[in-house]
């Protein structure tokens, strides 16, 4: 396959094309520079992207529309490993089970649950949680399955791809109103475009509202979504009443996953997917539940999972990073004073984050001080002077001296080029009550913002590119929309490349 990467055209318009082994996503790459006219580049493009994402689109899952009467409600998958995935789901018994397998006419494997009775704050409502865990998954399958009883009703049958993931549907700061992006998002799991969501807090606004019922209401909304893809989650202010309970109640599915991973919270947790090693931290205790012994535990804890995850040998088989919490470091009521040294010193590559109800993309930056695109263009430039002057080398070299390279590469801040510091991204609009916000991050660190709905989408496509794009949802983005490697259908209203060529 074929896959057009680190793009820029030029009024010679020339543009170097990345030709990426299917059969070896973690070979190098090898680099062609080609000379096309507009026109036909932009033909091109859109071939060779067409070409990269039939290889990247899990087929559409069936589902049946039967459902019991009484049935398991709020079904949500949790991702637990390649071969494993934790069903949770509301069920008011002691005991439920899932019944799965290969064939949507034959659930021939069963695993068995055990109900938790949470008592509803301050109402007299009590929810019976399940969470079953699912195993002995076979790779690259469409698993079909159900949970309930024959006694008391199954839900409808659902479907879910073990294929590994590797296109993220990412955001934070959607509610139960105004939920602007549910529909498109329930296309394209549908479709098979998007394995799994990254929710990085503020969840329902809010889950005690209405004694509940508004939480449930969520819950039930994004069944669609959460039934057929792990929907990984963490905490923001508005789960924080007494101290994140419903949270916990509603996202118990994630605590196998965070046992695993040494962690004592499903606030936070960490796990591997592809290519990349995911990291959600809990950015809201400092403020809302300022206890310093279960801060040191998760200082210590994040400090050893980084650590490790930075690692020669884990970056082998992760060599990406990326870590989500609900606020950055420059937004009120948290404290990032570790969190920044230990991300890094651990060469965090991406920060995903929201509260802040927009899109910005910033520059890398660590303690204010930011990485430019005229600082990584010359960089680059270098690195390819030097690469021709060693000797022959795939690569021409259309430039006849190092600041006309930089001058060229400068003209584009959408690829960051082995970037100094780690990059966060705000992607908080994908729709809630509060609508849309005009809070921004320091100017000088601030690449891009856009004041509108959307969500984004995370591609890890190899061990050296990096692609994240955000979609616009209600606005009509024609004049904005583009060829990207995750189709051309998307109304994309910024995207990014991060490329790694110095890391072994």
């Amino acid at each position: 396959h074929v896959l057009c990467v680190d793009t820029t055209a030029t009024q010679s318009t020339w543009a170097y094309l990345s030709f990426v082994s299917e059969s070896s996503p973690h070979a190098g790459n090898k680099e062609l520079a080609l000379t096309v006219d507009s026109a036909m580049w932009k033909h091109t493009l859109s071939l060779l992207l067409a070409v990269a994402l039939a290889a990247t689109v899990v087929p559409a899952m069936p589902t049946s529309i039967v459902a019991n009467a009484g049935s398991p409600t709020q079904v949500h998958l949790a991702w637990l490993s390649e071969t494993e995935r934790v069903v949770g789901f509301v069920f008011p018994h002691d005991t439920s089970t899932v019944q799965f397998g290969l064939d949507d006419r034959s659930l021939d494997r069963e695993a068995p649950g055990t109900g938790r009775s949470w008592k509803v704050p301050e109402t007299d409502r009590t929810l019976v949680f399940h969470d079953v865990v699912i195993d002995g998954l076979r790779a690259n399958a469409t698993y079909f399955y159900r949970a309930g009883s024959e006694a008391d009703g199954w839900t409808q049958t659902f479907s879910f791809s073990t294929v590994i993931p590797t296109t993220f549907a990412v955001y934070g700061d959607f509610g139960d109103v105004n939920d602007v992006s549910i529909k498109r998002l329930r296309k394209e799991v549908d479709d098979g475009r998007i394995h799994a969501v990254l929710h990085v807090g503020d969840l329902a606004y809010d889950f005690q509202d209405d004694d509940g019922k508004t939480g449930d209401a969520f819950m039930e909304q994004i069944e669609t979504v959460a039934a057929a893809v792990p929907y990984m989650a963490t905490v923001g202010n508005h789960e924080s009443f007494q101290n994140f309970t419903y949270f916990d109640a509603h996202f118990s599915n994630h605590v196998p996953l965070a046992a695993r991973t040494g962690s004592t919270s499903p606030r936070y947790y960490s796990f591997n997917q592809g290519l990349v090693h995911f990291v959600f931290i809990n950015t809201e205790m400092f403020h809302y539940s300022p206890d310093p012994v279960q801060t040191k535990l998760m200082i210590e804890w994040l400090r050893a999972d980084l650590q490790l995850a930075n690692t020669a040998a884990r970056r082998a088989a992760q060599p990406w990073i990326v870590m989500g919490g609900h606020k950055g470091s420059w937004m009120d009521k948290t404290n990032w004073t570790d969190i920044s040294v230990l991300a890094h010193e651990n060469k965090v590559d991406l920060y995903l984050t929201g509260h802040q109800h927009n899109y910005q993309r910033m520059f890398p930056f660590y303690h204010n001080q930011a990485d430019l695109p005229a600082d990584m263009a010359r960089r680059r430039c270098v690195e390819l002077f030097q690469a021709a002057a060693a000797g022959p080398s795939l690569r021409a070299q259309p430039f006849p001296s190092i600041d006309s390279c930089v001058s060229e590469h400068s003209i584009t801040n959408h690829t960051y080029y082995n970037p100094k510091y780690m990059t966060a991204v705000v992607l908080g609009s994908p729709g809630c009550r509060e609508k849309i916000a005009h809070s921004w991050g320091p100017a000088n660190v601030t690449a891009t913002k856009v004041p509108d709905y959307g969500y984004g989408h995370l591609h890890a496509f190899n061990r050296t590119h990096l692609y994240l794009d955000w979609e616009l949802i209600e606005q009509d983005a024609t004049e904005l929309q583009e060829a990207t490697p995750l189709g051309d259908y998307h109304k994309t209203a910024d995207h990014l490349w991060i490329i790694r060529t110095d890391r072994p």
